[in-house]
């Protein structure tokens, strides 16, 4: 009997103790302004929702989200799961969808996931190839805009194996044609004041001469030229080209 009586008492303060117009998800988080600040910041030009590539930058930038339990193949799925199917995009609410989900296969609490993508509130690093505040970088001669100088140190390179991922997305067999390089230099943000789209198709054809594919070592050579065009390191360009998972699907 007593047992009994322990496990209805358990069972009663379980339900009054919860909140009658949250779920459980919810009875678990914390508050979500600066997740949303951060989430916001790091949509192209600051204007939800969030695409594929911007949903796997704030897994890599936090660090704490891509481990072991967590890679960027989940972080796909994660996004896949929970986008709008009309939009193929992430809004809020499926973001904070996407974090619980997260915090289930990491075995952490939502809070600790909050507290970390809260760190990036200020936006990512690089968006693209723009910069949302480029003020911490005035007294930085790397990243001024300067004159194309084919002389301009790249600085060294990053491993090449998420590049290679993405160009696979992108080829239709054969190699990369001028039409897909310059869809992957306008999904992923590459295109700007500095490199537009006539340059785009310069660089596709100097490194690809008669040819009409670029093979991936064409494509390494083209990344390098990118580099100097922007006056950007080539790890960065490679990280930019390596968050995108194929070519965007059109709504």
């Amino acid at each position: 009997p007593s047992l009994v009586v322990s496990r209805q008492s358990s069972r009663d303060g379980r339900l009054f103790s919860k909140s009658p117009c949250r779920s459980d998800d919810e009875e678990a988080d914390g508050p979500w302004d600066a997740v949303e600040m951060a989430y916001t910041n790091f949509c192209k030009d600051r204007k939800p929702p969030m695409s594929g590539p911007e949903f796997a930058r704030v897994c890599d930038e936090s660090l704490f989200l891509m481990d072991n339990k967590i890679k960027r193949a989940e972080c796909d799925i994660m996004f896949s799961t929970f986008m709008s199917k009309q939009t193929k995009q992430l809004d809020f609410n499926g973001f904070k969808k996407a974090l619980r989900r997260i915090s289930q296969k990491k075995d952490t609490p939502v809070r600790v996931l909050q507290q970390k993508i809260s760190l990036l509130k200020q936006g990512p690093k690089l968006v693209g190839t723009e910069f949302h505040d480029v003020a911490h970088l005035t007294d930085t001669a790397h990243y001024r805009r300067k004159s194309v100088n084919a002389e301009y140190d790249i600085g060294e390179e990053d491993s090449w194996h998420c590049v290679k991922d993405s160009y696979d997305a992108f080829e239709a067999g054969g190699g990369l044609d001028s039409v897909a390089f310059r869809r992957m230099c306008e999904d992923v943000g590459l295109l700007d004041k500095s490199f537009p789209q006539a340059d785009a198709d310069i660089v596709f054809a100097s490194h690809t001469r008669q040819k009409r594919m670029a093979s991936f070592e064409d494509f390494q050579n083209m990344l390098r030229e990118v580099a100097r065009r922007k006056q950007q390191p080539v790890e960065d360009v490679q990280k930019v080209i390596g968050y995108s998972s194929g070519p965007r699907q059109m709504p």
